[in-house]
């Protein structure tokens, strides 16, 4: 399924957020249910930096739910670059970079 992806509040703080995280060991973003932090800047970081990234959810729904939007937004097939391990399930390979948890 390939879906528009939408442009989210976040998509315009990218640049500012990636040069943060360059330059500074702690990070810490705050905006709005809905804005993009989990789906676009987790994956911009796995791109742009290079960086193996893993992302706390609280819910395993919530874990599952992210890693297939981020794979449905980039065309990427979940488990290959971008996959999710919850208690008893996971979706990962060997060249899974991005990594909801």
């Amino acid at each position: 399924m390939n879906i528009h992806r939408t442009i989210l509040p976040i998509d315009h703080y990218c640049e500012k957020i990636l040069s943060g995280v360059k330059n500074n060991e702690i990070l810490i973003l705050r905006a709005s249910p809905g804005s993009g932090k989990t789906t676009r800047i987790p994956y911009a970081l796995m791109h742009t930096l290079g960086m193996r990234v893993a992302v706390l959810e609280p819910r395993r729904i919530a874990a599952k739910n992210a890693a297939l939007r981020v794979c449905e937004e980039n065309s990427e097939k979940l488990g290959d670059q971008v996959g999710y391990q919850v208690r008893f399930d996971s979706k990962s390979s060997k060249s899974t970079r991005l990594l909801f948890l």
